[in-house]
């Protein structure tokens, strides 16, 4: 199964889900699925983008909270390869679930007419108000932070194939793996899956707790890097770029023995 950024909760690893009022355009097609998300830059095209949004939009809303950040980087990344499709490609009777995630998914990919009429539907259904305001204001411009960036930076990364996105949290990871002897502990975490308390436990002990944190996150890069790496041309291609440019360097280091 392909991954994202695992501390955000493997945001787009959700399964396939039972067609539900599928556009019309794509009434023949089937059902979208995880896979779809995560190989669409290998076969994109507007009717199986539609399809995406259905599915989307139908998923359980605990789901949802968890995919939703790889969903905004996967819409933005895909709705920019068809400005002048996007009335065909985006269904007429989405529910505030599939209007929140297509208006913040516009907004990211510089439509921000078609995102502002789109939250004001989502407002007008009762479903709440976005603050765009509060945004970044395109896809180019969203940090590598934290885990739930991450993920919309993935997210992107394979709507559109483009390493850019990717490159992005590589950079990020490098910084803090570079400095303060941090590639061993995030080499420990990454390895444990974020999921060995007593070594989390210990080197809260040792680094404090904020430093604790920031390496925490950043083994999410890690190791997103590394499993995505395995299945991407592309990742494989940034992954490698940096390893040969950087031989030596910590964050290298821990790539190649991951």
């Amino acid at each position: 199964m392909r991954r994202l950024a695992w501390l955000a909760g493997l945001a787009l690893a959700l399964g396939a889900l039972p067609a539900a009022s599928p556009p019309s355009h794509a009434q023949t097609l089937a059902p979208a699925s995880e896979a779809d998300l995560t190989d669409f830059y290998r076969h994109p095209s507007p009717a199986l983008l539609g399809q995406i949004i259905v599915f989307l939009d139908h998923l359980p809303e605990a789901r949802m909270r968890v995919a939703a950040p790889a969903a905004y980087g996967f819409l933005a990344g895909a709705l920019r390869r068809y400005p002048a499709n996007l009335d065909q490609i985006i269904p007429a009777n989405l529910s505030p679930q599939g209007l929140r995630v297509v208006a913040i998914g516009l907004h990211l990919a510089g439509q921000y007419d078609r995102a502002d009429a789109m939250a004001a539907r989502l407002a007008a259904q009762g479903g709440g108000a976005l603050n765009m305001a509060r945004m970044p204001a395109s896809l180019d411009t969203v940090p590598a932070e934290d885990p739930k960036l991450f993920d919309l930076l993935w997210g992107a990364s394979f709507a559109t194939g483009d390493g850019q996105y990717c490159a992005k949290i590589l950079a990020a990871y490098a910084a803090v793996a570079n400095r303060d002897a941090n590639a061993a502990d995030l080499l420990t975490i990454a390895r444990g899956h974020g999921r060995d308390q007593d070594a989390i436990k210990a080197i809260v002990q040792r680094r404090g707790i904020d430093t604790a944190r920031l390496l925490i996150n950043m083994s999410s890069a890690l190791w997103s890097l590394h499993a995505n790496a395995q299945q991407h041309d592309f990742v494989r291609a940034v992954v490698m770029a940096y390893v040969q440019a950087h031989p030596r360097e910590p964050a290298a280091l821990a790539l190649l023995t991951f």
